[in-house]
C-alpha cells in the first residue's frame, strides 16, 4: 500500500481531459446512469481508522488472514465478498483503489480540515469521523445532491440510509452501516456470576425482567465486604466514564440529548425523562454506593459493567483474562416506544471541496457502496453468519468464546441494528461534529453526576452553555 498518492501533481491537472462518462446502454434512471471511465487513474482515498479489514491489501494484527500484504479469503464471507466487489468496481470504471489509514481519529480530521481549507488536500474521498455538523458548516464536503438521484436507485431508498447519509438536507455521503446498538452493552463477569451464585443477566434479559430496577436490585446486591472491615471488596456496577453512562440511561429512556425539531437543534434537558435518567445514575453513585472504576472490573472487583461496546469491551476484558457476557441496557420507565435510542454518528466517505472531479467520485461511491436494501448486496444466510461469527469470536475474545457465548450468537446476528431494539422514530445526534458540545455535555454535565449536586442544580447552570453552542447552527 502506497502512503502517499501516485502522480497527484499531473494526474489532477489532466482530470478534465483524461476522464469521460461513459454513454450508458439504456436511460433507464438505473445503475448505467453511474457508469464512468477514470482513464486508468489511482483513487488515493484516506481514512482516520487505523484499517477496514476489506479495502486493500495490507497487513493484519488481528489474524493471519493477510500475509505479506495480500488478502487472503476464508475467515469472513462478507468481507471476501466486499474485497471483490471493490476490485470488480475498479475494472468497472477503469482505475485502481487505494487508501491511506492515518490511524488516528482526534489528529487525523484536525489535518484533514486544514489541508481541504488550503487547498492541498490531495485524496478524492476522507472518512474522517462522524462531523458532518462543522464539516458542512464549514464547506468541506461536497453534497452530493447535484450528481446524485437519491430517488433514481432501490439502494438509495432506505430512509435510515438516507439519515444516516445527510445533513441539513443534503446528502454528502452514502451510508452502508445502520444506527447500531454496539454502544449500549451491559457487561457482567462469568467468574464473579458463578462464585457468588449472581443472576445471570441474560437470564433476566430474556423474561423481560431487565428493568432499571432490576440493575438497581442486582447491583445492591452484588456490592459486598467480605471480611466486615467496612471496605468494600466487591462492588455492583463499573462506570469507565460517566458521560458514556449517562447518555446511555438517556438513550434507554426514550430522551436523546439533541433533538432537531422545527428547522432547529433543540436540547431535551428540560423534559422530566432527562432528569430522571441522571437522577438513575446519580443514585446508584452517591445513594446506593455501589459503582467503582474500569480498573476494578477488570481486577475481578465488579460485577456489572456499564456503558460499554458489545464488540471492543469484551475483547479488552478478555485481554485481562476477564470472561463477559452481555446484554443491552435496560429501557427506563418513561420510553414508552419500548426501544433503545442510539447515537446517530453518521460515519462515512465523503467528497472533499478539494476534489477537482466530484462528479466522478460520487459516481464512484455510487458504485462502491452497498447500502441497506441494495438488490446488489449479497445476502448471507444464517448459518454463514453464524459460521463468520464462531470464527471471529474465538480468534477476538478467547478460544471457546462461542460456547461460553453462544446463547448470545441471535443477538449478535440479528437485534444488533434491528428495529425489533433499535428506535426508527428517535435517534441522539450530538456526536456529529457541534464543536465543543460533547466536551461541554461532559465536562459541566454528565461528570458532575458524582458530586452530590442535586441533579437539576446541575442542568439549570448547564443549559445556557449548551444553547449558546447549538444556537451556532440553527
Amino acid at each position: 500500500m502506497e502512503d502517499t498518492p501516485e502522480d497527484t501533481g499531473d494526474e489532477r491537472n489532466d482530470i478534465e481531459n483524461s476522464n469521460t462518462e461513459t454513454e450508458p446502454g439504456i436511460a433507464d434512471n438505473g445503475m448505467s446512469r453511474y457508469a464512468y471511465d477514470f482513464g486508468g487513474r489511482t483513487i488515493v482515498l484516506e481514512s482516520a481508522a487505523a484499517d477496514i479489514p476489506y479495502l486493500l491489501d495490507y497487513d493484519d494484527r488481528i489474524t493471519d488472514r493477510y500475509q505479506n500484504g495480500v488478502y487472503l479469503k476464508g475467515f469472513d464471507s462478507y468481507s471476501d465478498l466486499r474485497y471483490d466487489h471493490w476490485r470488480d468496481v475498479e475494472r468497472k470504471l477503469n482505475c485502481k483503489i487505494r487508501v491511506k489509514f492515518s490511524g488516528n481519529w482526534n489528529t487525523t480530521p484536525v489535518q484533514m480540515q486544514q489541508e481541504i481549507l488550503a487547498g492541498t488536500y490531495a485524496y478524492s474521498l476522507c472518512f474522517p469521523n462522524a462531523l458532518l455538523a462543522s464539516w458542512s458548516k464549514l464547506g468541506l464536503a461536497v453534497p452530493l445532491n447535484e450528481y446524485v438521484d437519491f430517488d433514481s436507485l432501490e439502494k438509495l431508498r432506505n430512509p435510515l440510509m438516507r439519515a444516516m447519509s445527510s445533513w441539513g438536507g443534503k446528502y454528502y455521503t452514502i451510508n452502508e452501516a445502520l444506527p447500531t446498538a454496539n454502544l449500549h452493552a451491559v457487561q457482567f463477569n462469568m467468574e464473579i456470576r458463578d462464585r457468588e451464585g449472581l443472576p445471570d443477566l441474560v437470564d433476566v434479559y430474556n423474561k423481560g425482567q431487565w428493568t432499571w430496577e432490576k440493575l438497581t436490585e442486582i447491583a445492591r446486591l452484588a456490592t459486598r465486604d467480605f471480611n466486615g472491615d467496612g471496605i468494600i471488596d466487591l462492588y455492583g456496577v463499573s462506570i469507565p466514564r460517566l458521560d458514556w453512562v449517562a447518555n446511555n440511561f438517556l438513550q434507554a429512556n426514550g430522551v436523546p440529548m439533541v433533538d432537531f425539531r422545527n428547522g432547529k437543534y433543540v436540547t431535551n434537558m428540560d423534559s422530566p425523562s432527562f432528569i430522571r435518567a441522571l437522577t438513575f445514575i446519580s443514585d446508584l453513585i452517591n445513594v446506593y454506593k455501589v459503582q467503582t472504576n474500569q480498573t476494578n472490573y477488570q481486577n475481578g472487583k465488579a460485577y456489572m459493567f456499564l456503558g460499554g461496546q458489545f464488540d471492543y469491551h469484551t475483547y479488552l476484558f478478555s485481554q485481562k483474562g476477564i470472561k463477559s457476557r452481555f446484554v443491552p441496557t435496560p429501557l427506563g420507565p418513561d420510553n414508552t416506544e419500548g426501544k433503545l435510542v442510539v447515537s446517530m454518528k453518521k460515519y462515512g466517505w465523503y467528497i472533499p471541496s478539494s476534489e477537482k472531479d466530484p462528479k466522478g467520485i460520487a459516481y464512484l461511491l455510487v458504485n462502491l457502496m452497498w447500502t441497506e436494501g441494495d438488490p446488489e448486496r449479497p445476502v448471507l444466510t444464517y448459518e454463514q453468519k453464524k459460521e463468520n461469527l464462531i470464527k471471529y469470536w474465538n480468534v477476538r475474545f478467547w478460544p471457546g468464546s462461542d460456547a461460553d457465548l453462544g446463547d448470545l450468537m441471535d443477538f449478535w446476528i440479528n437485534k444488533m441494528t434491528s428495529d425489533d431494539l433499535i428506535s426508527t422514530e428517535t435517534v441522539d445526534i450530538v456526536g456529529n461534529g457541534f464543536v465543543n458540545l460533547e466536551t461541554t455535555v461532559a465536562s459541566q454535565l454528565l461528570n458532575k453526576l458524582n458530586t452530590y449536586t442535586p441533579v437539576q442544580q446541575i442542568i439549570d447552570s448547564t443549559k445556557p452553555m449548551i444553547d449558546a453552542i447549538l444556537n451556532e447552527y440553527n
